[in-house]
């Protein structure tokens, strides 16, 4: 069951950081640091070469791992749901912040609060469900990626810690949801 959070006002202001000048900043450090990550496969989604709408649900997908990462699948078939870890291999622009499905009805929020491709990092993640683990190919619902996408990692859905019985959303995006399940 989704629940509305409720609305938080805050006139606080957050400083960002110039009271620590001259002085070793260990998160800047970090922050200056590249990772590289190469695919373990790609999505193979025909018809979705451009656009995926990220509440189909009920989209399927194959995933083709890398013939030597087939290996890592072994048991994955026992879990109902797994979490895909990819890269949004076609997004043009980062925005820090915009309305989500980019229509004025929205509030315009952080980029951290959407799933939008283009986020600082192309980085995307969704639970699916796996219907089947043959070989090489993983066949699984609700995944909104693109034909093409490069799979990054894949771990198991447990439902212990991931699970949230109690989470809240924001109305916004609950009025999101109500509006594209009404019909």
């Amino acid at each position: 069951m989704l629940k509305k959070a409720p609305e938080i006002k805050s006139g606080r202001k957050i400083s960002c950081g110039n009271e620590n000048k001259g002085k070793t900043n260990t998160a800047q450090k970090d922050a200056d640091i590249l990772y590289a990550f190469k695919p373990v496969g790609f999505v193979r989604r025909e018809g979705a070469s451009e656009r995926v709408d990220w509440s189909d649900l009920g989209s399927v997908s194959r995933i083709e791992i890398l013939p030597r990462y087939a290996p890592a699948l072994d048991g994955l078939e026992e879990y109902s749901h797994i979490i895909i870890f990819f890269v949004f291999h076609k997004r043009k622009t980062v925005k820090l912040t915009q309305r989500p499905e980019n229509k004025r009805r929205n509030p315009e929020v952080g980029i951290f609060c959407t799933n939008s491709e283009k986020r600082p990092n192309p980085l995307g993640m969704t639970v699916v469900r796996l219907f089947k683990a043959e070989g090489n190919i993983l066949t699984v619902s609700g995944l909104d990626a693109l034909d093409g996408t490069p799979v990054i990692d894949i771990k198991p859905y447990a439902g212990f810690e991931e699970e949230a019985p109690e989470y809240l959303i924001p109305g916004w995006l609950m009025n999101i949801w109500e509006r594209q399940h009404s019909s």
